[in-house]
Formats: structure tokens, C-alpha cells, sequence
């Protein structure tokens, strides 16, 4: 079990006026949709999470609003980014790089508009921490060969309480602390809620959520005046934007199908070693069929709740229903070939 900790480390070092350099001498288009998440590493020396991290605080205003000292940002950012394991498929720092644009640009297109600057705030840490330290495997499988991560929060939520716990054990070392101007009160409540939308990034609670989402929306509707719904919306963004791969242009929607699945497959392939129940069988396996359940059964419900609240992000729900038409047809090539076979 202690291969699970394992990860590429990047051996080159990166400084503050680097990263600045960069940003001063690149124009990053942030507020698109078909913005090129798998092109970032060599323009920022291999730290994509830390630059474009850097220009989505400055573009919300957060530096300012919360008076970050940008030596602490940029510490904050560097060792948040260090920490995630790049040798994951999928769980790495371009996914944490892909939620907090994502992230960002909702915020862009009408988002911002409910949501308070602390809450604003918080989503964007949460977004950059969320998978932070990810070992590359799930909560079942750590509960299934009692990982220290599952005796130490008692197979509850396991791996987004070490998340949540690594995010912030970065934040409260003096050269990161980017929290070192706010007065407690605000750090208290920010960090409840950072807790709160950390750990609803847990899929075993997807549908539980959804369920309450819909419910609100039917019989309350949504009061930007009320800090409840203010933190629902700021979750709902956040949780939107964790599995919005399913609505991303065709070709990077594919990059990350084939990302997460050979995560899964990996997984499955340990689970064999391991002798313990096969959650993700290579040998039994459908691209196909793992995506149209991803897209149709996760992301659309929540894409459509969303949009409903938000008009203006429609583009990411027609570009989901593409997607999904595209595995569905990739389904019915798949059956025509076995079927092909059989004669």
C-alpha cells in the first residue's frame, strides 16, 4: 500500500517573478469554454495549476478583496501543485487546474452575481485543494484493504476529508497562509464552508444533493439574499464543475474519458492482485457504456439544474447532450461489431 503515495515529482524549481513573467508575457484567454487545458505545461514550466491558479485570483478580484500578499499566493499555489500526484491518469493537477477554470469561467457568466466575495473566495480554494494528494484510487478500494486514510476518518467520505485536511495543512504553514489578512471571524466561516464544499465533491453523495437541489428549486426557488442558498449555489458550482469533462468540446472530453477510465482499469487491475472485489474490470469493460453512464446519469441532471438557474452556461449542457449522442452511437458500433463477430 505505500506505492499509493508514490508520484512523478517535478525536479525543476519555479519562483514567484517567473510565474509572473509568464503571465506578463502570455495573454490567457480564461472566460471560454474550449479553453486548452492540455497545452499549458511547457509555457508554464510544468506548472500550470500555480500560473493560471495566480491569474483566476487576480481576475475575481480575490488578491485585492482579501489583501493576499502574492508571495503567499504563489507559495500557496507552488505547494498545493507539488502536492498532487502527476503520475495519476486523471486525478492530477491539470484536473484541479480544469474544475478551478471551470470554476471561474461560471463565475464569468452570471455565477458571480448570487455569490458573495467570501464565498467566491472559498469556491476557488476549494477547487484548487479538492483532489489535492489523491492516491489515484477510490474510497472503496481504500476502505476495502483498510488504508491508514480509512481508519483515520472511519471510511466516511476518506479520501475528500484527507483532501480537505491537505489543502489545509498547505494553507496554515506561514509562507502560504493566505488567509494571514482576514480577521477571524471571515477565517472561520471560510473555512467551514471550504470543509462543506470539499467534502460534497464526494460522488457517493451525488445523488443526494441532486435530490435536495431539485427539491429547493421546486419549493423555494433560489434568494441570493440567503446565505443557505448562496452555499448551495457555491456547491452546486463547485460540483458542476468537478464532473464537467462530460461537457467539454468533443476532443478534450475524450482526452479525459480515456484519463479516468485508465485510473478505473488500474485500480481494477490491483484489486485482481489484491485478491479483494474487482470494482472496474479490464477484462469486462465498455468505454462506451462507463461514459453515457457518467454523462447521462451524472452530469445531465445536474447540468439541467444548473442551466435553469443560469441560462447563459447552456452551451455546456448542448455540448453534454452532443457528447452523450456521441457514446451512444460509439455503443451501437460496439454492439454491431459483436454482433459481426458472432456469425
Amino acid at each position: 500500500m505505500d506505492n499509493l503515495n508514490n508520484q512523478n515529482v517535478v525536479e525543476n524549481t519555479f519562483t514567484l517573478e517567473e510565474c509572473k513573467s509568464i503571465l506578463e508575457n502570455n495573454e490567457f484567454v480564461l472566460n471560454v469554454w474550449d479553453f486548452d487545458i492540455f497545452d499549458l505545461n511547457e509555457i508554464t514550466n510544468n506548472y500550470p495549476l500555480t500560473v493560471i491558479g495566480f491569474e483566476i485570483f487576480r481576475i475575481n478580484g480575490l488578491i485585492e478583496q482579501f489583501k493576499i500578499p502574492e508571495d503567499k499566493l504563489f507559495n500557496f499555489l507552488y505547494n498545493t501543485e507539488k502536492s498532487y500526484h502527476r503520475n495519476n491518469p486523471y486525478h492530477n493537477n491539470i484536473h484541479a487546474l480544469d474544475v478551478t477554470h471551470t470554476f471561474s469561467y461560471f463565475l464569468s457568466k452570471g455565477v458571480s452575481e448570487y455569490l458573495e466575495p467570501i464565498e467566491i473566495f472559498s469556491g476557488i480554494v476549494s477547487a484548487i485543494i479538492h483532489d489535492v494528494d489523491h492516491p489515484g484510487v477510490s474510497n472503496g478500494f481504500l476502505i476495502n484493504t483498510s488504508h491508514p486514510y480509512a481508519i483515520t476518518y472511519n471510511d466516511q467520505s476518506v479520501l475528500e476529508n484527507h483532501h480537505s485536511f491537505m489543502g489545509f495543512n498547505i494553507i496554515m504553514k506561514p509562507e502560504n497562509n493566505i488567509f494571514c489578512n482576514i480577521n477571524e471571524e471571515q477565517r472561520v466561516k471560510i473555512r467551514s464552508l471550504i470543509i462543506y464544499l470539499v467534502l460534497g465533491t464526494d460522488f457517493a453523495k451525488h445523488n443526494k444533493y441532486l435530490e435536495e437541489m431539485d427539491l429547493h428549486d421546486k419549493n423555494n426557488g433560489w434568494d441570493k439574499t440567503k446565505e443557505f442558498d448562496r452555499k448551495f449555489i457555491t456547491l452546486m458550482c463547485l460540483k458542476s464543475a468537478d464532473v464537467s469533462h462530460g461537457t467539454k468540446t468533443h476532443d478534450n472530453h475524450i482526452i479525459w474519458s480515456h484519463n479516468i477510465n485508465r485510473e478505473f482499469l488500474n485500480q481494477g487491475d490491483r484489486e485482481k492482485e489484491l485478491g479483494i472485489k474487482v470494482t472496474f474490470d479490464r477484462d469486462n469493460f465498455s468505454l462506451p457504456d462507463s461514459q453515457i453512464f457518467f454523462t447521462s446519469g451524472a452530469c445531465l441532471p445536474l447540468f439541467t439544474l444548473f442551466v435553469k438557474l443560469f441560462p447563459d452556461l447552456d452551451c455546456c449542457l448542448q455540448q453534454l447532450l452532443s457528447n452523450i449522442e456521441f457514446w451512444k452511437n460509439k455503443k451501437l458500433e460496439e454492439k454491431e461489431k459483436e454482433n459481426n463477430n458472432d456469425e
